[in-house]
């Protein structure tokens, strides 16, 4: 099986031109009749990486966020794309998991996700179709090797009286799944966005970030005790 890794890199080119540049990378892609390389699948995932502003509304920085093969940036490096100062703009390194990626002592390894207030999951049609979105997201990650489709849950948290969801989704791990890779899967998933949602007659969209965070070991404890 192909090794995937979580990378960053540093570049203001349009995420299609660097899609084609990883692949072209990839061990697999051949040259055409023009010596381009083609053919190659080295990337699994990429977003752009948002950081918060002043008001805590999210800028989008020159940061890509790239799950792709590790042969692929071997043969990046080699040819220098990892340094700083490379005559390009792009550089490429694989991600260095922080403390700040951990969750705080009162959070545990599971992820915790607010739904827009126009996703209601009470609306059965809503509920599936968030479901559908975050196995398309997971999907993904599943193909990098970070957890297989059965070792992770979502869950909908809602309410013990009314039995109403509380507009939250909570994705929980079996054991058997590493805490390095529950932080990649936490890089991976925040800062993306939910499919657009209309918000009046005209069909005019808006867009939600998917912001994820750690969940409270509070909460989980509670999810965790509930029967099914």
């Amino acid at each position: 099986m192909e090794d995937y890794i979580l990378a960053v890199i540093y570049t203001q080119e349009p995420i299609d031109k660097v899609i084609d540049l990883l692949d072209s990378y990839d061990p697999n892609a051949k040259p055409n009749s023009q010596g381009v390389a083609i053919g190659g699948d080295s990337v699994k995932i990429i977003r752009s990486d948002y950081k918060h502003g002043k008001n805590q509304d999210s800028i989008k920085t020159n940061r890509l966020i790239v799950g792709m093969k590790k042969s692929a940036l071997k043969l990046l490096a080699a040819e220098g794309y990892d340094k700083p100062n490379n005559g390009y703009d792009f550089r490429i390194s694989e991600y260095e998991i922080r403390e700040i990626n951990y969750p705080p002592k009162d959070c545990v390894y599971a992820l915790f996700l607010l739904i827009p207030v126009n996703l209601n999951p009470n609306v059965k049609v809503n509920k599936a179709g968030l479901e559908e979105q975050i196995a398309v997201k997971m999907s993904k990650i599943v193909e990098m090797g970070l957890v297989t489709s059965k070792q992770f849950k979502v869950i909908f948290p809602a309410n013990n009286k009314t039995h109403t969801y509380l507009g939250s989704m909570v994705i929980t791990f079996d054991d058997i799944v590493t805490v390095i890779d529950r932080v990649k899967i936490k890089i991976i998933l925040d800062s993306t966005f939910w499919n657009d949602v209309v918000i009046n007659e005209a069909n005019e969209c808006q867009q939600y970030f998917c912001h994820v965070a750690w969940c409270l070991s509070s909460a989980y404890h509670k999810i965790r005790s509930r029967k099914p």
